[in-house]
């Protein structure tokens, strides 16, 4: 099947799954009125970082001069060329990713996911997708454990 038709399908698909069953915002529970399980409202109300570093997706100090990147990461890069955040790592964020994680919450999942698409889609209008996207909820700077020893760092 080409790519194009299941581009076609899904798309007829989700319309009749809104039709049938419309959005619910997944955060203040009422009629989203759109194709997403969250209400304009609430999404705009989530925490988004206007000038993160590109390197760890921290916000950027006033005062920084590189414009890009943050002193921690200027004197330390760290592995990897860039990172995207969708939003900061707070309420009512990190409430609707534990939720997702941790409660079973798989509505909350295709929401949070579907935004970090709207973010990456953003990042990327002006160069070509890059060849990798690894995902990655954790900091970059906490351990990893319980890896085959091929795939530790």
């Amino acid at each position: 099947m080409s790519s194009r038709l299941i581009t076609k399908v899904n798309y007829w698909l989700n319309n009749i799954q809104f039709s049938l069953l419309p959005g619910t915002c997944i955060h203040c529970h009422r009629d989203s009125h759109r194709h997403h399980d969250l209400c304009l409202d609430c999404e705009i109300a989530l925490p988004v970082i206007n000038d993160p570093c590109q390197s760890c997706g921290l916000p950027l100090p006033a005062n920084n001069y590189d414009g890009h990147s943050c002193g921690s990461c200027i004197i330390d890069p760290p592995p990897f060329e860039h990172l995207i955040s969708a939003f900061e790592y707070s309420a009512p964020v990190n409430d609707l990713i534990t939720a997702f994680k941790y409660r079973g919450k798989l509505a909350f999942g295709r929401v949070l996911t579907q935004l970090l698409l709207q973010s990456i889609r953003h990042f990327y209008t002006e160069q070509p997708l890059p060849e990798l996207l690894i995902l990655n909820a954790k900091s970059w700077q906490c351990p990893i454990v319980n890896l085959p020893p091929i795939l530790q760092p």
